[in-house]
Order: C-alpha cells, then structure tokens, then sequence
C-alpha cells in the first residue's frame, strides 16, 4: 500500500496549491475549481492553449532539463483534438484519423463485424481487445433513510435487481456480476462469495420477515403507516442506468415497492452526493490494485460532508477490520482480512453491487507487442491458488 501510494504521488510547485497567506486550506483548495483545471508540469512541453472540448496545444519548452543532454522534443507542438461523441470517434478510427478508441458496447457488438476487423480478410486494419476493468458498478442505499437500515430490506432489494438480465440488455453481456469491493480478479475478492441470485419469491419472504406488508391493499408495501416508496437519482445522459432502471422498477412493483427516477445533470448530481440528499444512487468505483477501503467504508466518514462514504455506513465490526488492513502488511493476513471484509458487506448489502465491465478498445493492427497483463498485486510463491 505505501509503494503504491508513494510512486504515484506528484509533486506541485507551492504557487499552485496556496495563492494566499496564512495557512493551507484543503477544503479551499479542493472546491477551487478554476485552480483545479489548471495544468501543471515539469515534462518537455508547456501548456499552450486549450479549446474545452475541442483542443488541447502544447509547445516545446525552452527550460527542460533533458535539452542540455540531447534527449529534448523532436517536435515543436503536440495538438490533441477532442472528438466528444463515441460514434464521431468510431468514423474518425475507420477513416485513418486516429489509431484507437474505446468503443462502447454497442460499438463492440453491432459495428465491428465489418471486414476491417476480420483477420481473414484482405481489408484488415484493426484489433479488438477486451479485458475486465479495474472497477465496479453499485446502487447506493442511504442509511439516514428509515427504509433502508434493515439489512433483510437491503437484501430484499438486491434479490430484486436482476443483474444478469440488466448485463445483458444494458451492457450487451461485457461484463461480470460481482459480489464485494475488491477488483474481481484479484487475491482479494473473494470466488467463494456467490452473488445473491434474482428472485422475487425470497425478496417476499425477506421483506415479510422485516415487517413490509400491503396491509391497506393500495398494492403497495407499508410498514407502521410508511409506505415502500424510494428516488433513485439517475445520471441524465446515461445510457446504461436509462435502460437500467425501467427493468428494477417494473420488479420492484410486482412486490409492492414503488421506485420514482429523477434525472440530473452530473453537476447537480455530485452536489446531491456530496450532502447525502438522495435516497438511492447508482456510480461506480474505480481501483487500485491494493485497495484501502478506509475512505469509502470507514464509520469515521459516514458523517462528513462531501466524503466517499456517501450512503453512512456505519459498522463497527467493519471499523476494525480496515484498521487492522491499514497496518497488515503480510499478503496472507491481508487477503484473510479483505475476504473478511468481502463476507460482512455481503451479509449487509449497504451497496448492490452491479457488475464489473469490461474494457473494450479497437487499435490499428500496425500497433506491435501490444499485451495484457494480469492486474493482480505480487504474492508469495507459497500462495499456491493463485489464479492462472
């Protein structure tokens, strides 16, 4: 974890992190957003211009340090051009203009059964690689909303998202359901751990069992006069979530739940997050190869404003086994510790979590040695169900 941490630290010159007297402020300094587009860099070019959304200039700079010893820039501008839609980008690769892309999933399934990415036809020009990605999907449940802090309810609601179905139809099956927040194929999730399967029949049975019956005959849940009733907020622009939440509203009614979707732009959508104003969300994670869950799943952070434990989970079981993490550092002990943790946030559902995608790219079939490397941490030779 600390080698991790330290060699991807960057450094930054004082004028940019504090323009102003008197003591640092993280806080300031993080909502500064004009500073935070700022680029700053040491490399063998300067920042020249930048267009938003269109193009990003650089120039050759004077002042490297690599000038003096013959290994300065061959050239004297880089121009990045920024082609915004994904369907522009795929032109763009056919036409020669750029050597690759990541494609969507669509792209992947319905446009690259064409001759050009056929290695038997004489019009052969580009590779399709795919891969899992380093990350997970999830949907959210506020603990500070009464609805969701019996952990038989949250179960409920997972054995009501079909995560097979939504793959499928949302993501064209690239990707794979998962059950924890470590990266899939890593020693630290746990294969043992098997997502809860769809089923409305035991989502019932858990939801009578935690006191949730149509007790009026409106054809809605109720409990002590409260009525199963929830907003997801849902990213506007969102392919995936758009065709995502039609299929879990429509399950979630043939039990009695009744689910409203508001749509927001990202902007109002981080705000929403930020000060816990939301009942369920539906994001993603992205990871490192050693995971500190600290930040996401810490008790410590359930109550702060702005931190990534937007949902308040708190759990004091789950408290000592990532304090315990941060200071273990044999491989052994750290991987009984994260499947450890893998167990209890599967018996407490805070999150759903939805899926690991895949990475999918289309590079130019010029482009020599390209390889995928497992992206699991280095272990001990002992260690011997190291996955293949």
């Amino acid at each position: 974890m600390s080698e991790e941490v330290t060699l991807s630290l960057f450094p930054l010159p004082r004028h940019f992190y504090k323009s102003y007297e008197g003591a640092f402020d993280g806080k300031k300094f993080n909502n500064d957003y004009e500073r935070n587009k700022m680029i700053i860099g040491c490399g063998p070019y300067k920042f020249d211009s930048w267009e938003a959304g269109q193009k990003i200039v650089l120039k050759r700079w004077g002042k490297y340090f690599g000038n003096k010893y013959g290994i300065g820039p061959a050239l004297d501008e880089l121009a990045f051009e920024v082609i915004g839609h994904p369907n522009t980008r795929f032109q763009a690769l056919l036409s020669g203009d750029i050597d690759r892309i990541d494609l969507t999933g669509e792209q992947w399934t319905t446009k690259t059964n064409i001759p050009e990415f056929d290695p038997a036809s004489p019009k052969f020009k580009f590779k399709k690689i795919r891969y899992t990605s380093r990350s997970y999907s999830y949907i959210g449940y506020n603990q500070k909303n009464s609805l969701f802090q019996d952990k038989k309810v949250r179960t409920a609601l997972t054995h009501l998202i079909d995560r097979e179905k939504i793959l499928k139809i949302a993501c064209f099956g690239l990707g794979r359901v998962v059950s924890g927040p470590f990266f899939v194929d890593s020693l630290y999730y746990d294969k043992n751990i098997t997502p809860y399967q769809f089923s409305i029949e035991k989502a019932k049975q858990l939801l009578k069992e935690a006191g949730w019956e149509d007790h009026d005959g409106d054809g809605i849940l109720d409990k002590d006069g409260q009525k199963f009733e929830f907003t997801a907020l849902v990213i506007s622009n969102s392919s995936i979530q758009e065709k995502m939440f039609p299929i879990i509203q429509e399950d979630m009614k043939k039990v009695g739940i009744k689910i409203n979707v508001s749509k927001v732009e990202w902007s109002v959508y981080i705000q929403r997050l930020e000060k816990k104003q939301f009942d369920v969300v539906c994001l993603a994670w992205a990871l490192p190869i050693e995971g500190d869950p600290y930040q996401v799943w810490h008790s410590s952070m359930a109550d702060v404003e702005g931190s990534s434990n937007h949902i308040s989970f708190k759990n004091k079981e789950a408290d000592e086994i990532i304090e315990k993490l941060r200071v273990t550092f044999d491989m052994k002990e750290r991987i009984k510790l994260c499947h450890k943790f893998h167990k209890l946030l599967h018996e407490e559902q805070p999150y759903t979590f939805l899926f690991s995608n895949d990475t999918l790219m289309a590079i130019r079939k010029d482009y020599k040695n390209v390889r995928l490397f497992p992206a699991y941490p280095i272990v001990p030779e002992d260690i011997m169900w190291l996955p293949k």
